[in-house]
């Protein structure tokens, strides 16, 4: 049984791969889960693919009532 997962907050950069690699790994069990990427920095290709996938993204930095504020409005969007 999978627990319910209401969002998934990440960054772009992870230890050995990145966040958009562990969001597709999740959209393979969970087609509709709902994601806020986040990243001090990207790199053009992972910029495009941001604004081609539609991911909600927060540059950092960012202070603890944005994160909040863009937490809820993902969460508020129909999936």
């Amino acid at each position: 049984v999978l627990a319910t997962i209401d969002l998934v907050v990440t960054d772009v950069r992870l230890p050995g791969r990145d966040g958009l690699w562990l969001v597709d790994q999740l959209r393979v069990h969970r087609p509709t889960i709902r994601v806020l990427v986040t990243s001090g920095e990207v790199d053009e290709a992972t910029a495009l693919r941001l604004e081609s996938e539609i991911f909600p993204y927060l540059p950092k930095p960012f202070a603890p009532e944005v994160l909040v504020a863009h937490c809820e409005d993902v969460l508020s969007r129909a999936r």
